[in-house]
């Protein structure tokens, strides 16, 4: 998908396309990580209908994207949650 193809889209089909990646990726994915990955896309989707600014839950998105980045870091490291 370019992006001209992205923003010709209606709001709505542009919605339900994403929808379908999403769940491209999930269904792919090794199952012992499909919980975590639809428990993140609910964590997101929740910050998607927080905010209805486009910057603002961008950047509301990239912080739950760090956040989460450190704690996997922290149980890398052998420490917990």
């Amino acid at each position: 998908m370019t992006h001209n193809e992205l923003v010709a889209m209606t709001d709505d089909k542009r919605e339900q396309w994403l929808r379908g990646e999403i769940e491209e990726v999930i269904q792919a994915a090794q199952p012992r990580n499909v919980l975590k990955l639809r428990s993140l896309q609910a964590r997101i989707d929740g910050i998607r209908r927080r905010y209805k600014d486009p910057v603002a839950r961008c950047n509301a998105v990239y912080a739950e994207m760090i956040y989460s980045l450190n704690q996997l870091n922290a149980v890398l490291r052998g420490g917990t949650l």
